[in-house]
C-alpha cells in the first residue's frame, strides 16, 4: 500500500509548473543547437530570452512549490490551493512568454512577474499567520 504525505494538490499543481520549466529548457537546448553556442549566449539574443525564461522559472517555480506544500500540510482547503494555483500557472505561462518575446518590458513579463510575485507573498503570509495562529 502506498504512503500518502497529503500533498495532492501541491502534486497537481507540480505538473503543468514542470512541463513549463521542461518545454523552456527545451527551447534553449534547440537554440544552443542551432547557434552552435556550448555556454553562455554566443551572440544570440534569441538564446539570451530564452536562458532568461528559463532561469526566471527555476527562481521562482520551486519555492512556490515548497510554500503550496507547507500550506497544503497546514490543511488549507483545496479549493483555495488550486484556486492560487491555477492563478499561479496562468502567471508563469504569461511570464516564460513575455520574456521569450523581446528584451524588455512585455504584457506578458509584466503581468506574469506582478502576479507570480504577489502569489508568491501572499503565500508566505498566508504560511507566517498559520505558524502564529
Amino acid at each position: 500500500m502506498p504512503i500518502t504525505t497529503g500533498l495532492t494538490i501541491t502534486s497537481i499543481i507540480a505538473l503543468p509548473l514542470t512541463l513549463i520549466i521542461f518545454g523552456l529548457a527545451y527551447r534553449v537546448i534547440i537554440l544552443r543547437r542551432r547557434n552552435r553556442v556550448g555556454l553562455g549566449n554566443g551572440s544570440s539574443k534569441e538564446l539570451a530570452m530564452a536562458r532568461a525564461a528559463h532561469s526566471n522559472a527555476i527562481e521562482n517555480i520551486p519555492l512556490t512549490l515548497l510554500l503550496f506544500a507547507l500550506l497544503e500540510l497546514k490543511g488549507v482547503s483545496a479549493t483555495i490551493l488550486i484556486a492560487i494555483g491555477s492563478l499561479f500557472i496562468i502567471a508563469r505561462c504569461l511570464n516564460a512568454w513575455g520574456v521569450s518575446q523581446k528584451p524588455g518590458v512585455t504584457f506578458g513579463r509584466y503581468y506574469g512577474a506582478l502576479f507570480s510575485f504577489l502569489i508568491m507573498i501572499g503565500l508566505a503570509i498566508y504560511n507566517f499567520i498559520l505558524v502564529l495562529f
